[in-house]
């Protein structure tokens, strides 16, 4: 079965939510409202940034860093960039 990225969020119950209202040092962030995740996404910023926050942001859904202590923000930062190198590497991407 073959979906596409707005069939897959509309399946995973996740939102993307393009914002002009993020100050230009803010890409994005996630987050849960009890019935769907949100991934809001600074729509100041150029298309290629805008997929790499979105994938950034969908990695802390996947991960359920929503679960995460407080203080542990850190942690679930690092955990999201340790994926992504991993995805760099398997694939031998340079971006």
């Amino acid at each position: 079965m073959n979906f596409d990225f707005e069939e897959f969020c509309k399946i995973n119950n996740i939102s993307i939510i393009y914002s002009n209202d993020l100050a230009s040092s803010t890409r994005g962030f996630c987050y849960y409202d009890g019935y769907e995740y949100n991934i809001v996404i600074n729509a100041k910023l150029g298309t290629f940034q805008n997929k790499k926050t979105t994938l950034h942001e969908l990695i802390h859904i996947f991960e359920n860093h929503f679960l995460c202590a407080n203080g542990y923000e850190k942690c679930c930062e690092k955990e999201v960039d340790n994926i992504i190198q991993n995805i760099k590497n398997t694939y031998n991407l340079t971006v």
